[in-house]
């Protein structure tokens, strides 16, 4: 007589192991990771879009940044209205503007929008020695291909992800966090 497992037991331990997975992955962290790694590549998408906008336009492109997972927690600001959409026009009021000078060009009239509710962002600019916690930022990008530049931190729980935006080429550079306290410090 043969021993062995028919297909059917098979099927059934992979089915038990792959719930077990479902359940037990999420746990140990690397979602967090997985989710942040998503949001930042969906911003240097944004932050790249409106850089070639404003190239191909001849215009000022703006895109604006939202973190309203502090203002939920502060206190300050309730996204949502009666209607349950997000309302961003209070939040732009709020918002730190990445922008050093008045270029003078024209400019889209609504910015291209980033918000998350996982998210929290500090900024730092040109002339800023450390970063500051925002929970709104406004990044241009001029016809010339430049942008009003600086530095970005994106956190989701204790991970951490960081976009250095070049204000004479509108370049996006991801950074470990090693490069940027050698950048913070040097100074």
């Amino acid at each position: 007589m043969l021993k062995g497992y028919t297909l059917l037991e098979l099927i059934v331990v992979l089915a038990v192991v792959g719930i077990a997975a479902t359940v037990v992955l999420p746990r140990l962290g690397f979602s967090t990771s997985v989710r942040l790694q998503a949001e930042v590549r969906e911003v240097q998408s944004l932050l790249q879009y409106a850089q070639r906008q404003a190239l191909l336009q001849g215009t000022t492109v703006q895109v604006a940044l939202y973190s309203l997972s502090d203002d939920k927690e502060q206190g300050q600001v309730d996204p949502q209205v009666s209607n349950g959409e997000t309302n961003l026009d209070t939040h732009f009021e709020q918002g730190v503007i990445a922008t050093s000078l008045d270029s003078g060009t024209p400019t889209l009239e609504k910015p291209l929008v980033w918000a998350s509710n996982d998210i929290k962002m500090a900024f730092r600019d040109a002339l800023s020695d450390r970063l500051f916690p925002v929970n709104s930022l406004i990044f241009e990008f001029f016809p010339t291909g430049g942008s009003s530049g600086g530095l970005l931190m994106l956190q989701m729980d204790e991970r951490r992800s960081f976009i250095n935006l070049n204000p004479i080429t509108g370049r996006q550079i991801l950074l470990t966090e090693g490069e940027v306290q050698e950048q913070l410090y040097s100074n």
